[in-house]
Formats: structure tokens, sequence, C-alpha cells
């Protein structure tokens, strides 16, 4: 059943903007040129989208555990979706597009197998790196970072579900503005010139929770979103535009004023014009594939500017992610096959 709503969409706006900050990035070494970066001071694209697909990952994924609320089934369809197209991404990236980056394949002789297929298990970023030597990034592909933590959060989900059940709501409202205080008093500290740990305290695994969490909130409180009006939604995005200005105040504006909106959009339903993502829902190949194209296009035209390699990456990339879609993920997530998990049968959703 085809879904009538803009989710799929917005996921794939959100992989088309981490596109864009990346190609502004190669192009300019740096951040120097991010259009988000030079507008707010606070953020990239690249930041900005992948907090949104966070967001948008609280709210679906407890919508899932909810509609069903058994653990091998939930386990199940998170693998599915996850470890299939991440296995495949990272063969062909480094059997296919890193060989024609490094003109042969002789590279693969210095590559440390072990690891790598270790962190292809634990959803790692391949620690393989002077892939794309003329770029900032060389490594074979810096986008994968976030799936390790976008997992770790759906079992952390699953946990608390499954712990504290009705209670989990109050549990994840807590734990929401405990890991935000944590965030900003390490930004505080990191500003004010506090110990050198003091970052550890921003890092991803900090702040990937608190946007998470964020849309694990608005699906509880979604009866809600209805009932904000054009003035609702207007002061919101005044809040999330003001606080976007202010590096303390830019991650609580996202993760509270921007999830607001990013949720009420993904619930409108879906126009004609943008039917075909809910019919094939490419979003998640174009975010695995874009970073090597892109790494690619700028190896073989290294004068490009940065608005031709977002053009030819988003063109390709969106290839990528159809096919990876017809290909390996739909195939996965249709499958009829039965797992035995736990000594508990059940069927793949």
């Amino acid at each position: 059943m085809i879904s009538n709503n803009s989710f799929n969409f917005l996921r794939l706006l959100l992989a088309v903007l981490v596109i864009l900050s990346h190609s502004y990035e190669i192009s300019c070494s740096g951040r120097s040129c991010e259009p988000l970066t030079m507008l707010f001071g606070t953020m990239s694209f690249g930041e900005f989208a992948v907090s949104g697909f966070f967001i948008v990952s609280g709210y679906l994924i407890t919508a899932s555990w909810v509609n069903n609320p058994s653990v091998p089934a939930y386990l199940n369809k998170r693998i599915r979706r996850i470890y299939p197209a991440f296995i495949i991404c990272n063969l062909v990236s480094l059997l296919i597009l890193a060989p024609l980056a490094k003109g042969g394949f002789d590279f693969l002789a210095n590559i440390d197998w072990a690891g790598f297929v270790l962190g292809v298990v634990t959803l790692s970023q391949p620690k393989i790196d002077n892939i794309y030597p003329n770029t900032i990034y060389n490594s074979l592909n810096i986008s994968l970072w976030s799936i390790q933590y976008e997992f770790a959060c759906y079992l952390g989900l699953m946990v608390l579900m499954l712990l504290f059940g009705k209670r989990s709501h109050a549990l994840a409202w807590i734990t929401f503005c405990c890991l935000l205080v944590v965030y900003l008093a390490g930004l505080w500290l990191v500003n004010s010139g506090g110990p050198p740990g003091s970052s550890y305290l921003t890092k991803s695994f900090i702040r990937m929770p608190i946007f998470f969490l964020s849309g694990v909130l608005i699906w509880h409180n979604r009866h809600r979103l209805s009932q904000l009006t054009a003035l609702h939604l207007s002061v919101i995005s005044a809040l999330l535009f003001i606080g976007m200005h202010n590096s303390m105040l830019a991650v609580p504006a996202l993760a509270i004023a921007g999830s607001v909106l990013l949720i009420r959009f993904g619930e409108s339903t879906a126009a004609a014009a943008i039917r075909f993502t809910n019919e094939q829902d490419v979003s998640y190949g174009v975010y695995l594939y874009a970073f090597p194209l892109s790494q690619l296009l700028y190896t073989y035209m290294p004068g490009q500017g940065p608005f031709l390699n977002f053009f030819l990456t988003t063109i390709m990339s969106v290839m990528a992610g159809y096919l990876s879609w017809k290909a390996v993920e739909k195939p996965f997530l249709k499958s009829k096959r039965k797992f035995v998990i736990a000594g508990q049968r059940t069927t793949a959703q």
C-alpha cells in the first residue's frame, strides 16, 4: 500500500541537501563557501540534513514499534532495512568506485580486510584513506558515519519501550532534556576555554540522540500537529531562524522548532509531483552513494565548480539510489521468508 504522506520526499530532499553541502565543501576545501554556514555561521546544510534524518527516523520508528511491539519483528525489519544496502554500498565503493579513482586495484593489497569486515558488521565508517587525494576528504565514504548512530538509536528506543512501556514517554522527555543540558554545557565549556575534554560532550553520540528523541516526542504528541495554524507555524519558523544564528541555540532550535516543521511537512498529503518518492524510496541509496560519486567527479574534473558537481552528483546519486532500492532494499523488505529469533517465529513485514 502506497502511503499518502511526504516523508519519502522529505528524506530525499534532506539527502540532496547533504550533496549540496559536500559539493561546496570539496570545491572550497572547507566550509568557507558552504551556503548554510555562510548564512548562519553555526551549521552546514549537511549537518542540518543529517539532523533532520534523525528527527524523521525517531518519529517513524516509534510508529513502527507501536504498531507492532514485537522484538523479533522490529529487529528483523530494522536489520533488513539498514544492512543489505550498507553492505553493498561498501563493496561498490571499495571495489568499483575507488579503483576508478586510483586507476587500478593495487591499493587493495594494503587494505585491512578484517577491519573492513568488522566495520561493515558494526555499521562503521570505513577507515580507508587516500582514495581521493585531490580533495579535502580523501576517505572512502565519510557519509556512512551516521548509520551506526542511527541504528544505535533504534536499539535504544526498543529498550526504552520494553522496559518502561507507557512510562517511556516521560522517560524520553527526561532523557531528551538531560542530553540537551549535557550538550549545551559542553558547548559552553568549549566556547569559554574550558578543559580540553569539554568537546567530548558535544560529540555525535550526544547530539544525534537529541534529534532522534525529538522525533520520538513529536510522535507521542502528534495529535497537536493538526492543531497548528499558519500563525503558529510562522512563529515556530521565526524561532528556528533566530536560533540558527547562535552557536548555543542552533541545536536546541533545530531539535525543538525544526522538528515540528519537518514532521508537519512530512505528515502533509503527498502531491502528485512527489508521489514517485512514495513508490520508490530512493533516499537511503542516494545518501549512501552521493559522497563517493561526488569525490569521483572531482577526481576526473578537478576544476569544476560546486554547482556543477552538485548537479551531476544529484543525477548520478538518484540513479544509484533507484538501483539500490530496486535491486537490494525493496527485495529484502518485501521478502516473505520466515525467521526464527530467540525461539519465536515471525514473518517479515
